[in-house]
């Protein structure tokens, strides 16, 4: 990953202990245990080999830390590919609104929940309820199998805790100066026709032009490039890179990436 990032309120994956492109490696908290220690760290991810429970735990114990003005993004993966994500707001009039999902597999009518204001005492039945609803909600979605857990499929849930100012709450506002908007799935599956047999038959153009119009092959391989998010393979189609969530483009010289870690890398 190029080291001309911004680093948005989340701190890095607890497993992941020594990072040597990170210039902040050495202040890398320790693996939380207990609910305190994952609010206090910002992001944590839930082992591939998690259950639905576990997931659902997950988030309540966020929910449980969420203070008013603050948010969390439930991000989901297969094969570390990312292909929902949803934000859980809580105002700071102690409104709690979820909204999802975002990434590859949106419905065409993008549902929202709120919660009114409870006292202190009613704050546990609530979050248990939005915890309910919101797993409920990723478990019907396309692209997740149905009635099977995480571990059969290589599922993972990813979770940040932040501010409205890090840019998760009506996050295509900050993208709109952009041309395109592709989540690191979506590129991926268009990398894959990057191999001699469907470049010289036409099908990597073909499915550019229904895909991504108004684009050649060589132009979105610059951007690609560019951004460095592009793995090549020798004999193989390239890959976009496993932790990209998303990329904003126009050009090779225009563009941002969201990084599932929370980073957001940018053009110069």
């Amino acid at each position: 990953m190029p080291d001309n990032f911004e680093t948005s309120n989340d701190s890095h994956d607890p497993d992941d202990k020594h990072n040597p492109n990170d210039p902040c490696d050495s202040k890398t908290p320790a693996i939380p245990h207990t609910p305190d220690d994952l609010a206090a760290l910002g992001i944590y991810k839930i082992p591939t080999s998690a259950t639905w429970a576990t997931v659902a735990a997950g988030l309540l114990a966020r929910l449980d830390a969420l203070r008013p003005g603050h948010l969390i993004e439930l991000g989901f993966t297969v094969d570390y590919r990312e292909v929902a994500w949803v934000t859980v707001y809580r105002s700071e009039s102690d409104v709690i609104t979820a909204s999802g999902p975002f990434g590859p597999y949106e419905c065409k009518d993008r549902s929202t929940w709120s919660w009114d204001p409870v006292d202190e005492g009613g704050q546990p039945a609530r979050n248990s309820l939005v915890s309910h609803a919101v797993i409920g909600f990723l478990k019907a979605l396309d692209g997740i199998p149905e009635n099977r857990e995480l571990v059969s499929f290589n599922g993972a849930a990813h979770f940040r805790m932040a501010t409205p100012s890090s840019g998760f709450v009506n996050r295509e506002s900050q993208w709109d100066n952009y041309r395109e908007h592709r989540t690191g799935a979506q590129i991926d599956h268009l990398l894959h026709y990057g191999h001699a047999i469907p470049l010289g038959r036409g099908h990597t153009q073909k499915y550019v032009d229904e895909n991504f119009p108004g684009w050649s092959w060589s132009e979105l391989l610059t951007v690609f490039k560019a951004a460095d998010i592009f793995l090549g393979r020798a004999g193989s189609p390239p890959r976009c890179h496993p932790t990209v969530k998303a990329i904003h483009f126009t050009d090779a010289r225009t563009w941002q990436v969201e990084w599932l870690s929370g980073e957001i890398t940018r053009s110069a």
